[in-house]
């Protein structure tokens, strides 16, 4: 086909026989000899020895696509890219800086082994999992003639370069099977910034197992190289019944599923010690693992080992649904243990916490984990279930009693979720709960209703004030004056509790309601405690003192202020609370509480009780029984029946109201070396010791071991001799170990039986021995009954008549062989 060209449209023709171009355009001219000055004429008006650039890389991609056609397994470089690659020094290197070829053109392979065209920009050198890389063939040939480099070809990508490449074909080349060889390569290519960074941050790339979905860097997370020790598979079925089983007493049990120690019959798993690294958190935190390099990577762009508190929270509020949804037992406890401690890594770091968008969805939004027992399929069975809910719909138990009757919302037995609970909204129980407390039945007055009266009244200057004699905060004064005043106290049938919560009321059995209530209005105090009650319940009447003396109650002082009626003073003063100064206003201008009964008793003539003061310390029991026998005499010719058990003493004891008063005395004793037929004997500190005291111990504890022996046959080892300076006990049980004052024989009795320590013969006719001997039969009868009831009561009466009475013949028998000749 011949027709006219412009010199520069037409080539030389060895240019078409080299490239096989039968197509390319040549003048008709085909022996024209290169150095004859016609070739020289033609080349300088326009005649090519080479294709024009485009042209040439379009008959490239010709020659590529002719092959393709072709279905040959052996793919062969185009001629025109080996022409390219030898003209293109001489020719084309300056037009290619200028040109700016943007066609793909350079035979390359992909990582699915496909052989496609690229241009420059999109090929590299080496071998990648990410894009095109060169034939080794056509680096070869380019190579062989120039620094490839020239084309702008490079040995592998930038990291922004690499990063762009991935988001255009994420679809095609991205999933779980290649992420970890694709983020490998990354992580060996330069151009990481905080640019790039805060960029890939906005972008979802990194593919998730058993998810079709792509997840930004803030949204999956990779475990740490440290490991802890979580529990084993073979705990899961007792853990799953404890969400799921029957609790027939109503009451939770606390899922500890944290192990510390290792069990030879348990199998355990060692994940990370970051904090929320648990077994299988997928769906509501997502671990990803792409091997150490492709972790590598995804560290280095902004994926974290844990969610920071931000994060978490997000998590938390927007996947708690879909997380619990298709539960079954398998599963169940695992997801409640994994979310469990999310909540407790969010309580550990919640004060970071700093947006208030966020805050404000805690508190409205659901992601409270909760449990709540509700009926079962039987009448007396439980069942503990769980909830997710908002703050406001849970309720912190301060209360267990209510806890278990009324069946609210509760958290997880776990101090620190409790405080994250309240932080965003849930309240306590006790606050939520309306208790009313009303006394039932008969009511009555007795002598313990006026000893618990007078002990709070006697101590109502230490009770509410710190040790400093400061009174305490938010103190209702006028009611304090009222308990000083106006207090009453009785013993009634019973105490009815109703409890009202969510519009719901139940009423309480009096097994258990409070053991009392207290009562008033402008004129009056009255204290109602159960009368089948054997002994006061002091933090009960702590809760009601509590409750009426401050305008708000608060829980922390309730064990003070029961700790303050129930102990001896002295054991308060041990404790750091100043007793005689706070108590010294009560002391110099206020009647003492003996006083106060005693006229109390000229008063009312159903009391028929008399009281006898002891000031707690007695420097001579011999002094103090004469004046005891005056009285007894006084009261006898009185015609008045004597019925006083306890006596009352500035050391005011819990236990002389209604429990055992054989509690030992604050002294400090020290054990003799020497024992006294058998018993041993403690003396008080600062006492100086005499062969006098030391041979009256030998008569008491001949007496003493000849009534065990003869008598009661018990063993001679729980019985125990003290000396003390001027204490006002005769004796005391001490955990059924039995102490009796040597100090009341020294100066009641010894004097009295001095005459009759070396009679050879029985002192069966010797009135002062009787006297001796009885006295001491009916003591250890007495100490004896305390082993088996310590309040003074009337089991105690029951007991102590029981034992006078089984061992009285015996005693009898004894008197009529009794004598001390052989003490010594």
């Amino acid at each position: 086909n011949t027709r006219k060209y412009a010199p520069q449209d037409l080539h030389f023709p060895f240019v078409a026989i080299q490239l096989q171009w039968s197509t390319l355009p040549i003048i008709d001219w085909h022996d024209i000899d290169l150095h004859s000055r016609e070739y020289v004429f033609l080349k300088e008006i326009g005649v090519r020895e080479v294709p024009d650039l485009r042209k040439l890389i379009d008959r490239i991609i010709e020659e590529h696509n002719d092959q393709k056609k072709e279905l040959n397994n052996e793919y062969k470089l185009p001629i025109a890219l080996k022409f390219l690659a030898e003209n293109f020094q001489q020719h084309y290197s300056k037009l290619w800086k200028t040109t700016k070829i943007k066609r793909p053109f350079l035979p390359s392979i992909l990582p699915s082994k496909t052989i496609i065209l690229s241009s420059s920009e999109q090929v590299f050198k080496d071998k990648n999992p990410l894009c095109a890389t060169l034939l080794p063939n056509v680096v070869q040939l380019f190579e062989k003639y120039f620094n490839i480099s020239l084309l702008g070809i490079k040995d592998r990508p930038t990291l922004t370069i690499a990063f762009d490449i991935l988001m255009k074909k994420k679809q095609e080349i991205l999933n779980v099977e290649t992420a970890r060889k694709i983020f490998a390569y990354m992580n060996e290519l330069d151009g990481l910034s905080r640019t790039l960074i805060e960029r890939v941050s906005k972008f979802a790339f990194i593919p998730l197992e058993r998810n079709n979905n792509f997840m930004k860097p803030s949204q999956v997370f990779i475990r740490s190289d440290n490991s802890i020790t979580t529990y084993d598979d073979d705990d899961d079925d007792d853990d799953d019944d404890e969400i799921t089983q029957i609790i027939g007493n109503g009451s939770r049990k606390r899922n500890n599923t944290k192990t510390t120690t290792t069990s030879k019959n348990k199998k355990f798993k060692t994940i990370s010690s970051t904090p929320l690294i648990m077994d299988d958190t997928s769906g509501l935190i997502d671990y990803i693992n792409y091997g150490s390099e492709g972790n590598s990577f995804l560290l280095n762009i902004g994926v974290l080992h844990y969610p920071s508190t931000t994060t978490l929270v997000e998590l938390l509020i927007d996947r708690q649904a879909n997380y619990f949804s298709n539960l079954n037992q398998n599963n169940l406890q695992q997801k409640l243990y994994v979310y469990t401690n999310c909540l407790r890594q969010l309580a550990i770091t919640i004060n970071e916490l700093q947006s208030m968008s966020l805050i404000k969805r805690l508190k409205t939004k659901a992601w409270c984990l909760g449990y709540q027992v509700i009926d079962g399929c039987t009448n007396n069975e439980k069942q503990r279930i769980f909830k997710i809910v908002s703050p406001n719909q849970i309720y912190l138990d301060d209360d267990h009693q209510c806890a278990i009757d009324l069946r609210p919302l509760l958290p997880p037995d776990e101090p620190e979720l409790t405080e994250l609970y309240e932080k965003f909204g849930a309240s306590w129980l006790s606050e939520c709960v309306k208790r009313t407390l009303v006394h039932k039945g008969n009511i009555v007055t007795s002598d313990r209703c006026n000893k618990l009266r007078d002990l709070i009244q006697y101590r109502l200057d230490m009770l509410f004030v710190n040790n400093r004699g400061e009174k305490m905060e938010n103190l209702h004064e006028k009611h304090v004056e009222m308990l000083r005043t106006n207090l009453s106290v009785y013993e009634v049938d019973s105490i009815q509790c109703q409890l009202t919560f969510q519009k719901t009321t139940i009423t309480l059995d009096s097994t258990n309601s409070s053991s009392c209530v207290l009562e008033y209005d402008k004129n009056k105090v009255v204290l109602y405690f159960q009368k089948h009650l054997r002994a006061f319940d002091y933090i009960d009447i702590a809760s009601e003192l509590v409750r009426y003396v401050f305008k708000k109650s608060l829980d922390t002082i309730v064990h003070t202020i029961s700790d303050k009626l129930s102990s001896p003073l002295e054991t308060l003063k041990r404790r750091g609370i100043p007793v005689d100064r706070l108590l010294q206003y009560k002391q110099r201008d206020i009647r003492s509480t003996v006083e106060m009964i005693e006229e109390k008793s000229k008063l009312n003539h159903y009391y028929h009780e008399t009281h006898v003061k002891i000031n707690g310390c007695i420097e001579d029991f011999n002094c103090q029984q004469t004046k005891n026998d005056t009285k007894l005499f006084s009261i006898l010719k009185q015609g008045r029946e004597y019925t006083q058990t306890n006596v009352i003493q500035q050391e005011y004891i819990k236990d002389e109201i209604d429990h055992s008063c054989e509690i030992v005395p604050s002294t400090n004793m020290i054990r003799y070396k020497d024992l006294f037929h058998s018993i041993p004997l403690y003396i008080e500190e600062n006492i100086l010791i005499t062969n006098k005291m030391l041979d009256q111990a030998k008569q008491l504890a001949w007496i003493l071991i000849e009534l065990a022996n003869h008598v009661f046959k018990i063993p001679i080892e729980t019985l125990h001799l003290y000396r003390d300076i001027n204490g006002a006990r005769i004796a005391f049980n001490d955990r059924h170990a039995l102490f009796f004052n040597l100090r009341y024989y020294e100066q009641v009795f010894a004097d009295k039986v001095q005459p009759y320590l070396q009679a050879t013969t029985s002192s069966s006719s010797i009135s002062m021995i009787h006297t001796i001997v009885n006295f001491y039969y009916i003591l250890i009868c007495h100490e004896l009954a305390h082993n088996i009831e310590r309040a003074h009561n009337s089991n105690f009466i029951h007991h102590l008549q029981t034992i006078a009475v089984k061992f009285m013949t015996e005693k009898d028998s004894f008197l009529q062989k009794f004598s001390f000749q052989n003490y010594l």
